[in-house]
């Protein structure tokens, strides 16, 4: 068969390498782009994570481009366009044994030949069965099950750090608005009311609740007062779903209890270390134990030193703090010693 002049590339070849360019393009677009820049911080980090994963299988798959011919890639039956030697086109059936044009190198689209005889054209479809190896298979078998453990880990760590900022955020907003209430009444803390029925460190919150934009009865839509990792202690539901606990994650500093230390009923004018003295808090500073970086995973036992929990301050700010455990007494029955940089008592 009479050689013919360089052939139009196939457009159904796939060129690996250059869609892996062409995501590596859009990552970097992603970057300056209003989708990107507009969205929640976990959206963009599972963008940034989807465009890699996308792009690392790619990147491996052009590396065996490069290796081999590139049909050996792909299944492909749909014909080319040849010339004849006297110059008119005729097309060549795509089949296996016959007509076959192979592109060598497809990652740089430079080198382009055929197959002159049925012999060489036979030979080179011998080792086409090995072209994309078991070894191939397993090194992105692996590499796409390493990226899958990256993203289940970063994507675990970025829900964890944004249910603690919503926790945050939603103390901050209930911190300020007991700071609100006392502004309104004289500066005096939430008390208990001679018909009070219920304990006054969860039912602050129908004094406070106003100030934190809330009106009529409480419910389950209190979001603000809800923090998104609440798993309750003796119910099987979180506290703010719970109409027992008034429908509330945080309490006060304010257990009326002989001899315990609280805040509840005082001025702020009377309270020495506004910046050291507890205000409002998770409820596992009660515990203590840690709705966010729990060492008993979603076990409410046992009580354990330093569990982290979120707490406000009478001075304003909120903070995670680490809560003093004796091993024997709940943690709002005492004041912690030092080196702790908190206190229940307003001394």
């Amino acid at each position: 068969m009479a050689e013919s002049g360089p052939i139009s590339p196939h457009p159904r070849v796939c060129h690996y390498p250059h869609l892996g360019q062409r995501i590596v393009r859009r990552l970097t677009q992603d970057l300056h782009h209003d989708r990107f820049r507009n969205a929640p911080k976990p959206r963009r980090g599972a963008m940034l994570i989807a465009d890699t994963l996308l792009a690392s299988i790619l990147f491996f798959s052009g590396a065996a481009a490069k290796r081999r011919p590139a049909f050996r890639l792909l299944s492909c039956a749909a014909p080319l366009k040849n010339r004849s030697p006297s110059g008119s086109e005729i097309a060549i059936n795509m089949s296996p044994l016959r007509g076959l044009e192979v592109r060598e190198n497809c990652a740089s689209c430079r080198s382009l030949r055929r197959v002159r005889s049925r012999g060489s054209r036979d030979n080179y479809l011998a080792g086409a069965s090995s072209a994309f190896t078991l070894t191939d298979l397993m090194v992105v078998v692996a590499t796409i099950s390493l990226i899958s453990a990256i993203i289940v880990v970063a994507g675990g760590a970025i829900r964890q750090k944004s249910r603690l900022a919503r926790c945050t955020s939603n103390l901050q907003a209930v911190n300020r608005a007991l700071l609100t209430f006392c502004a309104d009444n004289a500066q005096t803390l939430p008390a208990p009311g001679p018909t009070d029925s219920g304990s006054i460190w969860w039912f602050y919150k129908e004094q406070v609740k106003r100030y934190a934009g809330l009106n009529g009865a409480s419910s389950p839509n209190d979001l603000v007062f809800a923090c998104p990792d609440d798993r309750g202690y003796s119910d099987p539901k979180p506290f703010h779903l719970s109409q027992r606990f008034d429908y509330g994650s945080y309490v006060f500093n304010g257990v009326c209890l002989p001899g315990m230390p609280n805040i509840a009923g005082a001025q702020l004018s009377s309270i020495k270390r506004p910046q050291r003295t507890l205000l409002v808090m998770e409820w596992t500073a009660h515990a203590p134990l840690s709705w966010h970086k729990s060492k008993t995973g979603n076990q409410n036992m046992p009580f354990y030193c330093d569990a982290q929990s979120v707490v406000g301050f009478v001075d304003g700010h909120v903070d995670l703090k680490k809560i003093y455990y004796d091993g024997y007494n709940a943690a709002y029955t005492q004041d912690p010693p030092p080196p702790y940089d908190y206190q229940f008592s307003g001394n």
